[in-house]
């Protein structure tokens, strides 16, 4: 079976500038499937938070593009955060397996994908809360301990989706596939945070202006809108960095997989 591997032993260290480079070439390869799951889930979604909202908010009023109401909002807030964080679970899930797959040389589809992600759901959503409390409590215990969790379970989702196992162990996995690489897989997270920040910044500022409306619906829509691009664009690329690092990262420890595409710090990929 063809394969690559990083040259010489496959244990060279990698850097931050190789991991961003592999995971942009990774996004690009798998743009229009990225992009369809993303759509698929998140644009049925933000549908249904834009149904919910507009049905609580019946007689409410907009002004400069900020909607004001005199009833209670607590149950359709609680619907759609529960709405955000199911598709927001499915969708990184899907957009894991689909870039792994690829990343590894099996070329799956982004159909394929989806379903395998829609049948792990409880698996995504139980790993999704274990790992947001233990994060709440880290961020709270002064920030260190927080930070520190983030990036040692990056890539607990791709374990999960890639690996038999179950989301304590994909988070125990990540965690030793990490260990002595943490500086580095900071600076790669560090460099894809901003690049999502600065996606989502300009997606804003341009549906910004048309949002500052004095009609609910136009208010609502364009949020909408501008929630739903921001996913399609920076989800992709917030998988593909935990999917290079992982892939890489095992290859690093324990020898890289025989189908496994491995980011090369200099030169030509050595196929054999």
């Amino acid at each position: 079976m063809e394969g690559a591997r990083l040259p010489g032993s496959g244990r060279t260290a990698l850097s931050v500038g190789a991991i961003i480079n592999a995971s942009f070439d990774l996004y690009r390869r798998q743009a229009r499937g990225a992009w369809a799951t993303v759509t698929l889930i998140v644009v049925p979604a933000q549908i249904l938070v834009w149904l919910m909202i507009r049905v609580s908010l019946s007689h409410a009023q907009a002004r400069n593009g900020t909607i004001y109401t005199s009833g209670s909002t607590a149950l359709p807030t609680v619907a759609v955060a529960l709405l955000g964080f199911l598709s927001a679970v499915l969708t990184i899930g899907a957009l894991s397996r689909l870039l792994v797959e690829e990343y590894t040389g099996q070329h799956t589809t982004w159909q394929d994908s989806v379903g395998y992600a829609s049948t792990h759901l409880f698996p995504l959503v139980m790993l999704a809360i274990v790992s947001g409390v233990l994060l709440t409590i880290g961020y709270i215990l002064f920030i260190v301990p927080g930070v520190f969790l983030t990036v040692a379970w990056c890539a607990a989702v791709t374990v999960l989706m890639y690996e038999p196992t179950t989301p304590v162990q994909a988070l125990r996995r990540s965690w030793e596939l990490v260990k002595g690489h943490w500086w580095m897989t900071f600076g790669a997270l560090l460099v894809g945070l901003v690049i999502v920040f600065g996606i989502s910044f300009l997606v804003g500022l341009i549906l910004g202006a048309a949002a500052s409306s004095s009609s609910v619906n136009v208010v609502l829509i364009l949020s909408g809108i501008s929630r739903a691009v921001a996913a399609i664009l920076a989800y992709p690329l917030v998988a593909a960095i935990a999917v290079v690092l992982y892939v890489n990262l095992r290859a690093e420890k324990e020898g890289p997989l025989q189908t496994e595409v491995a980011v090369p710090p200099s030169g030509p990929i050595t196929r054999y």
